[in-house]
């Protein structure tokens, strides 16, 4: 994934999100740039959709769990 798709998810989640939610989502999104093996698992399990989309909606997820 780049930098630029990277940079554009953690932008949205930053709006839509704000303290341990915000945190939550944004950490999931550096994991995945850390251990590819992680990214893998969530595309894994998305069914289909592209890299970024799949990411998005996982980090929203567990940004939403601790909001």
């Amino acid at each position: 994934m780049t930098t630029e798709a990277k940079t554009r998810i953690i932008n949205r989640l930053e709006a839509v999100f704000s303290g341990p939610g915000r945190a939550a989502a944004v950490n999931e999104v550096l994991t995945c740039e850390r251990y590819p093996e992680y990214l893998s698992g969530i595309l894994a399990q998305a069914g289909g959709e592209n890299e970024e989309a799949a990411l998005l909606a996982w980090a929203t997820r567990r940004g939403q769990i601790w909001e």
